[in-house]
């Protein structure tokens, strides 16, 4: 096997454990939530991605610790502290299939925010699918059927999903990832 079947193999090999881990980690989230309650579970996982990242990281010193844009590593920390939270919480009190539903919306939001803030022209075709896809959202979250505060929840988070994006794609040119997942968590154990 040459060296790039067996690189692809590896890759297929890292999206599987990661959708088996998105899958579990949801499940978990989902149990532990109804007795725990969501924001509870929420601080646990934090509390422990911040020990866990100081320790595989502490070898970087003060580099994990430095930002050369502070305001920037703020608002993404934010933004990620309503995503996660508003995942949990959809996730404990909605049905599974309709979170992810919502949360596959993020490609949706991305092509808004690119025309509008990337000054990216969208053609027709795009244009079209991305009106069919809300017309999808609505679809799946039936507004005005059983309104639950965990709709409005998921789909912020769709939304900060596709800000923290563009955020990250900025932010990765003169931060470590390290840093990034350092400060987003420490900024949700915080909130």
């Amino acid at each position: 096997m040459n060296e790039e079947k067996h690189n692809n193999l590896i890759g297929i090999s890292f999206i599987l454990l990661s959708c088996l881990s998105i899958t579990v980690s949801a499940l978990l989230i989902r149990t532990i939530g109804k007795e725990l309650g969501s924001f509870e579970v929420v601080l646990i996982r934090c509390c422990f991605t911040v020990l866990i990242t100081l320790i595989l990281h502490i070898h970087l010193g003060s580099k994990l610790y430095t930002t050369p844009r502070p305001l920037m590593l703020i608002i993404r920390s934010f933004i990620l502290a309503v995503i996660v939270l508003g995942n949990f919480y959809a996730i404990v009190h909605l049905p599974l299939v309709q979170v992810t539903a919502v949360q596959f919306t993020k490609p949706l939001f991305l092509v808004v925010l690119a025309a509008f803030f990337l000054g990216e022209h969208i053609r027709v075709p795009r244009t079209v699918a991305t009106i069919f896809g809300f017309i999808g959202i609505l679809v799946v979250l039936r507004p005005g059927a059983d309104f639950h505060p965990a709709q409005v929840a998921v789909l912020t988070a769709a939304i900060g999903m596709a800000i923290i994006a563009v955020l990250t794609k900025k932010l990765t040119k003169d931060h470590l990832t390290s840093t990034l997942v350092l400060y987003g968590n420490l900024c949700i154990i915080l909130v």
